[in-house]
């Protein structure tokens, strides 16, 4: 049987490629997402249920350390907050935990009151992605990725989103059609974006219906088994 490698991410093929100098054994296969773990009931407090479905949540779902940079969540709602009325301000909902947290939070405590209000740390919730479902907007803001699963989530759910340019993040956004990419970490770039997808219904509605429609398409488990299927039936 011929030798076979299989990665899910273009920087991973072409790595594998430069190292193992076989092109034709080196294959490219998407992740697929488990659906039916993602649409199962959420099980969290009532009181944070009620407070994510009653506002307009700006949502991360990842690691606070120097390769993910969710505490760069903060950095956004204070962006945001200081252009906002009282009864526009969005809730910025960071789920996760890693070495920046504590110093995020020291921050968070420096704040008014009035922005402390609206930013919700959860940690680590466990199957974080069910809670996608009560975004309005998901954010990648890493400075490094192979293929972030988190973007298939937000796109299974229909929430746009914002990355920076990391992995194949481009390819995801299939040309603006799930979500949206800047080139690096900018704050008011960032803010500029988020603030003109929530003030475009239309855009809002669009990505909405093709997001899910380009993930059953292209990124469904049962697409990735497909994909599987191919190639070990292409093998000589």
């Amino acid at each position: 049987m011929p030798e076979l490698f299989i990665s899910n991410s273009k920087r991973g093929v072409n790595e594998l490629k430069a190292v193992l100098h076989k092109p034709e054994s080196v294959h490219l296969i998407r992740n697929g997402l488990d659906t039916v773990r993602l649409d199962a009931m959420v099980l969290i407090e009532s009181n944070f249920e009620e407070k994510l479905k009653n506002n307009t949540v700006i949502g991360y779902i990842g690691k606070m350390d120097n390769i993910k940079h969710g505490e760069r969540m903060l950095e956004l709602a204070v962006e945001m907050l200081g252009e906002k009325s009282e009864s526009e301000a969005p809730l910025f909902v960071i789920i996760g935990d890693g070495p920046n947290r504590a110093a995020m939070e020291k921050e968070l405590e420096a704040l008014p009151r009035c922005m402390q209000e609206r930013v919700l740390v959860m940690g680590n919730v466990k199957d974080a992605g069910r809670l996608v479902r009560y975004f309005d907007i998901g954010i990648l803001c890493s400075d490094n990725e192979g293929y972030p699963n988190v973007l298939l989530e937000y796109m299974h759910f229909g929430v746009p989103w914002v990355s920076t340019d990391v992995g194949d993040v481009v390819e995801i956004s299939d040309n603006g059609r799930t979500g949206f990419v800047i080139v690096t970490w900018n704050v008011k770039e960032f803010a500029k974006t988020c603030n003109n997808i929530l003030a475009d219904a239309v855009l809002y509605a669009r990505i909405s219906k093709e997001g899910p429609e380009i993930f059953n398409r292209k990124y469904s488990i049962e697409t990735m088994g497909q994909n599987y299927v191919q190639v070990y039936n292409g093998l000589d």
